[in-house]
C-alpha cells in the first residue's frame, strides 16, 4: 500500500481513553507543554514506530532502520540515509520526512516489512570499480647455487682455424648474485691465445622497495636523452621490471551512472575486456585493462529488465609517463671504463651520475640528469607531456662544461600509437662543444651535432597489408649521413606472405631493394624465395629453406643459396640439434671454392641441492624440482608436462621468466600406493639471474594390513578401535585385519573391542619391501 494513502485509524475505545486521561491532567500542567498531537484534535493519529529493511533503488542495505509512521508520513533519521549512500545536504542529527522530498518516492510494504526508496541516481554516493585485473604477486626468492653458461665456437677455413670459448659464472643466493663473464680466444695458425674479461659484478634486488644495488663493472642507467657509460663502481637504481604487478604509467578511467543494480560490460577497441556488476548511482571505472596508445572504450550497463545504456569515450595511454607521485631514479659512482672488449681495457678517472623521473600529474612527467667527472659537468632537465588523445611529446635541454668549453643540447620528440597508425619523430641538436660522460670515457669522441629520426607505420587494411617508412640523419661537422627506408608486408594465400623493402643511402646515391615470398611448409619448416638489388646495382636471386628445432628438442636445419650477375654464387647450410642438456650446431658457408666450416656447442651447468645438472643456456632464471629421491615423477610447469625426475628425484626447468608467479606441479597418480605426497602443486616466483629449489615431499610410508586375533585364535570382531603408540587410529575390518601406516621397527597397539574390553599387541616390523605388506596373525592380550 503506498505511503501517501496509508492512514492508521485508532479504535474508538482508545480515543476515549486518551480523552479521559486528558480530563484528569493536573491543573499545574500548561497547554504549551503538551505534545502537539494531543492538542490538534481527537482525530490525529499517534506516531507508530517501525523497524524496516531499507531498499534503495533496488539495492538492499542489509540492515534494519527505525522508521516513524504518522498520518501517512514516513520519517527516517538523516544519519541512516547517509549510511545507506544517499548524499544530500541534510543535517546529520535531523529527521527527514520522506514524503516531503521532491524527487524521492517512498513505499512501505507491510507484508515483508521493507521501506522501498527510489531516488535520482545522482543522489547516491559513487562507487569505484577496479576493472583491470590485479596482477598477483608472490614474493620472489633465490636459493643458493652456482650456474655456468658456456658457448664454444670454432671456425675453419683454408687460411686458419680460430675460435672462442665464452663463459658466464654466477654464484647466487639470498645475498644477491656474484657474476663474471669473459672469453678465451684462440687461433691455431698463429698459436695465439688470450682471455678477455668483460664484467664482474655483484647485484642485489630489493623487490619490496623496487630498488637494485650493483657493485663492480656496470652500465649506468640513464634517461632517453642521455648516453649510458660503463664504469667500475656502485649504482643504486629503481628497476620496475622486478615488480610486474606494478603498473607504472597512468591508466584511463571511465565514469557513468546506473539507476538500478545493473550488469556492466567493458569493451576496449571493440573487444569485450571485462564484466562486473554495479550498484545504483554514479560509478567510476578506475582503470581500464592494460592497453597502450589510442583507443576507444565502451561501457554497457544492463538492468534486470534488459534495458541497456551504452556510453563510449576515446582514450590515449602513454607508457612513457609515470603515475602521479611515482619516482624513478639512478645514482652511479665509479671509474670510467675504457676500451671495453679489447685487450687494452682499463679504467680511467672517477665519475658520478644521477638521473630521475617523477610523475607530476596524469599528463606530465618531469625528468632531470646530472653528471660530473674531473673537468666535466652536465646538468639537464626534461619532461614528457600527453597531448590529450593526440599523442605524447617529450622535450629536454641540457648544458655541459668540459675542459673549459661550454656546450648545450636540445631534444624534442613526438610519438603517437594508434590502432591503425603509428608515428615517431625525434630531433636532437647540439652545439660544437657539448659533451657528456661518453666522450670522457672515449677520450676524443664527440657526439653528432645534429640527429633526426622519423618512423611511420600504417595498416592499410586486411586486404591491402601494412606499409612502413623511416628516415635517419646524422651530422658531425661537415660529415653527414642520411638513410631512407620503405617496406611493405601483406599476407597471401595458404599462410604465405609477401615482403618488399627499399633502402636509399642519400649521401652515396645508392639504392638496395628486396622482394621476398615466404611460404610455410609443414609444422616447423618455411621456404623463402626472393630477388635483391645490391647497392652496386646487381640483381641477386635468393632461395632459402629452414626447419626449426621442435620445442621439445630434436633436429633442425636450414640451407640457402644466392646467385647474382657479376658476383660469385653464395651458399650456406647448417644443422642444429638440441635436447634438454645442450645445443650443438654445425654448418658451412662460402662463395665459389672458398668455404668456411664452423661448429658451436652451448649450454649450462647448474650446481644445486648437492647435484650437477646440465641444461641449455640459461639467460634469466630457472627452477629445480626435487621429489626426495623418487625417480620417474612427471613434472608440470604452467599445466604443461616438462619432463620426469631423474634417478635422484630432480628435474631442472631451464627457462622460467623471473618474477613471474608460475605454477609448478607433480603428477602423483602413477606413484605406488605406499607413497605419500602432502601436496602436488605450488606457485613460486624466482628472482632474475638465479634459481629456485622447489621441494615436493614424496616419502614412502611403511604400511601393512595387520591380522589381529584373540587368545582363542579367532579374528577380533569388526569395528574394534585400534590405536598405535604414535596416536594413529584405525578400525578392525570384517576379516580381522587393520590397515596401519607409519609403522616403526617396534610397534605397540591398543585395541578397544565392541564390548568395551581392551587388549594390547606388540610386534616388530623390519620389512623394507615396497608396497603394503601383510602381518600376522598377532594375538591381542
Amino acid at each position: 500500500m503506498p505511503a501517501s494513502r496509508f492512514r492508521w485509524r485508532a479504535p474508538k475505545f482508545l480515543l476515549a481513553l486518551v480523552a479521559g486521561f486528558s480530563a484528569f491532567t493536573p491543573t499545574s500542567a500548561h497547554a504549551d507543554d503538551a505534545p502537539a498531537q494531543m492538542t490538534r484534535g481527537a482525530d490525529i493519529s499517534p506516531a507508530l514506530q517501525l523497524r524496516l529493511e531499507l531498499v534503495v533503488n533496488g539495492r538492499t542495505a542489509n540492515r534494519l532502520i527505525p522508521v516513524t509512521l504518522q498520518d501517512g508520513h514516513l520519517s527516517v533519521a538523516a544519519r541512516d540515509l547517509r549510511e545507506a549512500g544517499i548524499d544530500r545536504d541534510w543535517s546529520i542529527d535531523s529527521t527527514v520526512d520522506l514524503s516531503a522530498q521532491a524527487g524521492m518516492t517512498a513505499k512501505y510494504t507491510e507484508a515483508d516489512q521493507k521501506l522501498l526508496l527510489t531516488v535520482p541516481p545522482q543522489w547516491l554516493e559513487g562507487s569505484r570499480l577496479a576493472i583491470a585485473a590485479k596482477r598477483s604477486r608472490i614474493l620472489p626468492k633465490s636459493d643458493f647455487g652456482v650456474l655456468i653458461n658456456y658457448d664454444l665456437y670454432v671456425a675453419h677455413s683454408e687460411q686458419d682455424t680460430h675460435g672462442s670459448l665464452w663463459s658466464e659464472q654466477r654464484l647466487f643466493g639470498g645475498l644477491g648474485i656474484l657474476s663474471n663473464t669473459g672469453s678465451i680466444w684462440f687461433d691455431t695458425s698463429g698459436g695465439a691465445k688470450r682471455y678477455l674479461r668483460y664484467e664482474t659484478r655483484w647485484t642485489y634486488v630489493d623487490d619490496g622497495a623496487i630498488r637494485t644495488y650493483e657493485a663492480g663493472d656496470l652500465v649506468t642507467r640513464t634517461l632517453p636523452w642521455t648516453n649510458p657509460v660503463r664504469m667500475a663502481g656502485a649504482q643504486v637504481s629503481r628497476d620496475f621490471s622486478v615488480r610486474p604487478d606494478v603498473v607504472t604509467y597512468p591508466l584511463p578511467g571511465f565514469a557513468g551512472t546506473a539507476a538500478v543494480p545493473s550488469a556492466l560490460e567493458l569493451f576496449v577497441n571493440g573487444y569485450r575486456a571485462a564484466a562486473t556488476t554495479v550498484e545504483p548511482g554514479p560509478f567510476v571505472v578506475d582503470e581500464l585493462p592494460y592497453v597502450n596508445g589510442a583507443g576507444e572504450a565502451t561501457v554497457v550497463t544492463t538492468d534486470a529488465q534488459g534495458r541497456q545504456v551504452q556510453t563510449s569515450a576515446s582514450f590515449y595511454v602513454a607508457t612513457t609517463l609515470l603515475r602521479p607521485g611515482l619516482a624513478d631514479y639512478a645514482f652511479s659512482l665509479g671509474r670510467l671504463r675504457r676500451d671495453f672488449g679489447t685487450s687494452r681495457t682499463g679504467y680511467g678517472e672517477w665519475a658520478a651520475s644521477a638521473s630521475g623521473r617523477f610523475g607530476l600529474t596524469r599528463f606530465m612527467t618531469i625528468e632531470a640528469s646530472l653528471e660530473a667527472a674531473g673537468d666535466h659537468r652536465l646538468l639537464g632537465f626534461g619532461g614528457v607531456l600527453k597531448l590529450g588523445n593526440l599523442g605524447v611529446v617529450d622535450a629536454s635541454a641540457s648544458a655541459s662544461r668540459q675542459y673549459g668549453r661550454d656546450g648545450s643540447q636540445v631534444a624534442l620528440g613526438y610519438q603517437y600509437t594508434g590502432r591503425g597508425f603509428n608515428l615517431m619523430a625525434r630531433a636532437v641538436r647540439r652545439s660544437p662543444d657539448y659533451a657528456d660522460l661518453s666522450s670522457v670515457a672515449a677520450r676524443d669522441y664527440r657526439l653528432p651535432s645534429r640527429q633526426w629520426q622519423a618512423q611511420a607505420n600504417v595498416i592499410l587494411g586486411r586486404e591491402l597489408g601494412n606499409l612502413a617508412a623511416s628516415y635517419v640523419e646524422t651530422r658531425q661537422g661537415d660529415q653527414r649521413f642520411r638513410l631512407a627506408n620503405l617496406s611493405y608486408y601483406k599476407s597471401l594465400w595458404g599462410r604465405s606472405s609477401l615482403h618488399l623493402s627499399a633502402v636509399r643511402d642519400i649521401e652515396r646515391g645508392t639504392t638496395s631493394a628486396m622482394a621476398q615470398w615466404v611460404v610455410p611448409l609443414g609444422r616447423q619448416g618455411s621456404a623463402v624465395a626472393g630477388i635483391e638489388r645490391t647497392p652496386r646495382g646487381n640483381a641477386r636471386a635468393v632461395l632459402d629453406y629452414g626447419r626449426a628445432v621442435p620445442s621439445e628438442g630434436g633436429l633442425g636445419w636450414s640451407a640457402g643459396a644466392s646467385h647474382a650477375s657479376g658476383e660469385r654464387d653464395r651458399y650456406r647450410g647448417d644443422l642444429t640439434w638440441r635436447n634438454s642438456a645442450l645445443q650443438v650446431q654445425a654448418g658451412a658457408f662460402g662463395t665459389g671454392t672458398q668455404t668456411t666450416g664452423w661448429g658451436e656447442l652451448s649450454g649450462s651447468l647448474v650446481m644445486m641441492d648437492g647435484g650437477i645438472f646440465a641444461a641449455n643456456r640459461i639467460n634469466d632464471a630457472f627452477a629445480l624440482v626435487s621429489t626426495d629421491g623418487v625417480a620417474g615423477v612427471p613434472v608440470h610447469y604452467e599445466n604443461q608436462k616438462v619432463g620426469t625426475t631423474d634417478a635422484k628425484g630432480h628435474l631442472l626447468i631451464a627457462r622460467v621468466p623471473s618474477y613471474y608467479a608460475a605454477s609448478f606441479a607433480i603428477d602423483a597418480r602413477d606413484l605406488p600406493a605406499d607413497v605419500q605426497v602432502p601436496f602436488t602443486r605450488q606457485r613460486s616466483a624466482v628472482k632474475n639471474g638465479s634459481g629456485r629449489l622447489l621441494h615436493f615431499p614424496v616419502s614412502r610410508s611403511r604400511a601393512a594390513h595387520v591380522l589381529l586375533v584373540g587368545e582363542d585364535g579367532a579374528p577380533l570382531p569388526a569395528g574394534s578401535k585400534v590405536t598405535s603408540a604414535s596416536g594413529e587410529e584405525t578400525w578392525v575390518g570384517f576379516d580381522g585385519r587393520a590397515y596401519l601406516e607409519n609403522l616403526q621397527d617396534d610397534n605397540r597397539l591398543t585395541v578397544m573391542k565392541a564390548d568395551g574390553t581392551r587388549c594390547q599387541v606388540a610386534f616388530e616390523y623390519l620389512s623394507k619391501d615396497p608396497g603394503v605388506d601383510r602381518v600376522g596373525p598377532l594375538p591381542c592380550r
